[in-house]
């Protein structure tokens, strides 16, 4: 079936990935900082953690990567945006 729909976009190849989480960080002032998904992308990059999507919403940002790698994504976000502990953070890829 997925094979169909390659050959109507005129895909190259069809990539799985299995094994993914998400990420997601919220912050209502994210509206007023213009670039907030290329930092949370360039900082993720800088640790070697590969962002597999984005989406992006006025407040938040939610990145999709490898599931062996979210908690060091919950920290490289933490880090970059200064967030306490207690920040409603899990290994599993809830809320940062």
């Amino acid at each position: 079936m997925l094979e169909a729909v390659i050959d109507k976009v005129r895909g190259r190849r069809l990539l799985h990935f299995p094994e993914v989480g998400v990420v997601t960080i919220h912050g209502p002032e994210f509206r007023e900082q213009p670039g907030v998904a290329g930092q949370v992308c360039a900082a993720l990059a800088t640790v070697g953690i590969a962002t597999l999507g984005v989406s992006t919403s006025f407040s938040t940002v939610s990145c999709v990567v490898l599931r062996d790698r979210l908690g060091d994504t919950v920290k490289v976000l933490k880090g970059v945006f200064h967030l306490s502990c207690d920040s409603g953070s899990s290994p599993r890829g809830r809320s940062v």
